[in-house]
């Protein structure tokens, strides 16, 4: 899994697929195995150790549908905006509730 993160996970990539799972607006969350959120800053490095707290431990991604709100023209072309900045100029996917 590859997440691109501008303070916030927006965009995310299965390994060797061309095409995003999930984008923004939809949100991105990262979760340990038992349940407890984690922050991007404790996914990465820290620059003390020169590695995550994390190495070695199963996390999930949940991906959790936008808000309609959220789908409006001018906060999608936000969204799209911001997208490209990381190189994607595509369709951002949307999920849906199940």
């Amino acid at each position: 899994m590859h997440v691109l993160a501008v303070n916030e996970n927006l965009i995310a990539y299965a390994e060797g697929c061309a095409s995003p799972l999930a984008a923004a607006p939809d949100t991105l969350a990262w979760l340990t195995e038992d349940g407890h959120p984690l922050s991007n800053s404790e996914i990465r490095p820290d620059a003390a150790l020169k590695r995550s707290q994390h190495l070695g431990r199963r996390i999930s991604l949940l991906g959790l549908p936008a808000a309609p709100i959220l789908r409006t023209p001018s906060l999608t072309a936000g969204f799209a905006a911001v997208l490209a900045q990381l190189d994607y100029f595509g369709q951002a996917p949307q999920l849906q509730a199940s």
